[in-house]
């Protein structure tokens, strides 16, 4: 059933009476002195570093986590071409704080985002350490040797390259459809400017469901695709609303071979912008991505900027999907399955037709640092059917986020859908919009909302919303600060404004960092 339609047919029941705890404290209350001076938001989960670390090493040695590649593009470098990566950590009490050693001249790292710069590569192998501190002084270090070495990278350029050519950086491929037959699956593959375009390459699937697509394996084909630093090259579907249904790429890691992609552009797709199969590849990464003009063309089957495919035998581990701008979009920006401990960070999801959705058997979940704006629909924030698979729980944690939806018919978070979700914590999250809770009962949760900014018309408790709750104790509310419009708790950014800017580091998605 459509899921705007099930909303409508759903009784609205709010339960004050049984406890569910009001804490909103007036814009105009300043924290009490000396209680929250440096306060630090608490660890839900343990810290863990996923990238960078030393090949065949993992992140925990809990719940039979996986080990790393040594073929991950962490460990390689072009000689003389910009080596960028970005920490990912999951876990631990945020803010967190990078640091290197044993750095080779000229390599540096964001001591806030963990992004590690070395702008010109030299000589055969350096080995690094990173450490992250989380806010509790809680640290997890790693060396992780890097090869500088041409061997291991192709490149392509669709305005000066050409199919015949060795694909090195003087002789550059043209097309996708070279990369593809290439079968240079161990390699990593730099993109120079240019429009490429998926309709060069053979598809399989059916076009009338909306799968016809161009994969490519890592077991065959290189799934490494970074763009020329400084450039800026565009994977043109070529759908334009008509007949000509332009396919999207599918990608499918190998344990070998991880998926990542870093600074490309997707556009013009009838259906998904890209496709990630789930459960043959881990420590896959989608960074620095701008993902716009993605059409909805079939209702209720996945549409998306980025769609990760369902695998309830086994989920993909440690996938990251850090600074990427979904904008312009029909759909909503990523569809996500079968994923375990999962991080959005940083990612942007604007000025399109939905937000995104947490689909099903998504354990250990993190979305973190994100931004929802300019949304049109109802569903304009955070939503997702949250199914388990296999006796999996569905977990994590969503803070530190903006969820920013003025228009007081539209949603900013809506929880437990379906009402099949586990424990969920939310905190210190900015929700501009309705915030919902659906049929929960005793064996879902509990969902703990602690610490947000919530605005909204709401007369509820916490202006969080219940539907059809017949466990109102399962849902957890803490020390939020929420009102109306009216009150002018936030400004249009979302950030505390006026007397309410005595709440922040405290109440919200702002965060201040002791130098």
């Amino acid at each position: 059933m459509n899921r705007f339609l099930r909303c409508a047919l759903l009784t609205v029941l709010v339960f004050p009476q049984f406890g569910f705890a009001q804490s909103r404290k007036p814009a105009t209350t300043r924290p009490p002195a000396g209680k929250e001076a440096g306060f630090v938001e608490p660890a839900r989960y343990p810290l863990e570093l996923v990238l960078p670390r030393e090949a065949e090493s993992s992140p925990s040695t809990a719940d039979d986590s996986p080990s790393i590649s040594a073929n991950h593009r962490i460990f390689r470098a072009y000689p003389k071409i910009e080596y960028n990566i970005r920490a990912v950590v999951v876990g631990g009490a945020y803010p967190f704080t990078f640091e290197l050693a044993d750095a080779p001249a000229g390599m540096t790292i964001d001591k806030n985002t963990g992004e590690i710069r070395w702008p010109s590569p030299t000589g055969t192998r350096v080995k690094p350490t990173i450490t992250v501190t989380d806010a509790e002084g809680t640290i997890r270090s790693s060396a992780w040797e890097i090869r500088i070495t041409q061997n291991e990278f192709r490149f392509v350029d669709a305005e000066r390259g050409n199919d015949a050519n060795s694909g090195t950086i003087n002789q550059p491929w043209k097309t996708l459809a070279k990369v593809k037959s290439s079968e240079a699956q161990n390699t990593t593959l730099y993109f120079r400017s240019g429009v490429y375009k998926t309709a060069d390459l053979q598809p399989t699937g059916d076009d009338e469901g909306g799968w016809k697509r161009a994969e490519f394996n890592g077991r065959i084909h290189p799934v490494q695709w970074l763009a020329y630093p400084g450039e800026k090259p565009v994977i043109d579907s070529g759908y334009r609303g008509d007949n000509q249904h332009g396919w999207f790429i599918r990608l499918q890691g190998a344990g070998s071979n991880p998926v990542y992609l870093d600074g490309l552009e997707f556009t013009r797709a009838w259906h998904i912008g890209l496709q990630f199969v789930s459960g043959v590849g881990d420590f896959a990464v989608f960074r620095r991505l701008s993902i716009h003009d993605i059409a909805e063309t079939i209702r209720g089957a996945n549409s998306a900027g980025i769609m990760t495919m369902t695998n309830p035998a086994r989920p993909s581990w440690y996938s990251a999907f850090q600074d990427i701008d979904f904008h312009h979009n029909s759909c909503g920006g990523i569809k996500q399955y079968s994923q375990r401990k999962l991080l959005w960070e940083d990612c942007k999801f604007r000025d399109s037709g939905i937000g995104p959705d947490l689909k099903s058997d998504i354990s250990r979940f993190e979305v973190r640092t994100c931004l929802f704006v300019n949304n049109r629909n109802e569903a304009a924030g955070l939503f997702g059917n949250l199914h388990p698979a296999r006796g999996r729980d569905i977990t994590g944690e969503i803070r530190f986020n903006r969820m920013l939806c003025p228009d007081p018919r539209q949603q900013a978070m809506d929880v437990n859908q379906d009402g099949l979700a586990n424990e969920i914590h939310l905190y210190r999250n900015t929700f501009v919009g309705v915030v919902r809770v659906r049929n929960t009962d005793s064996e879902d949760g509990p969902f703990h909302f602690v610490r947000n900014v919530i605005v909204n018309a709401s007369s509820s408790p916490d202006h969080i919303q219940f539907e059809a709750v017949s466990a109102p104790n399962r849902i957890v509310s803490q020390d939020n600060l929420s009102g109306t419009p009216s009150d002018q708790i936030v400004d249009a950014e979302g950030n505390l404004t006026g007397k309410s800017r005595s709440w922040i580091g405290t109440r919200g998605h702002q965060v201040v960092r002791s130098e």
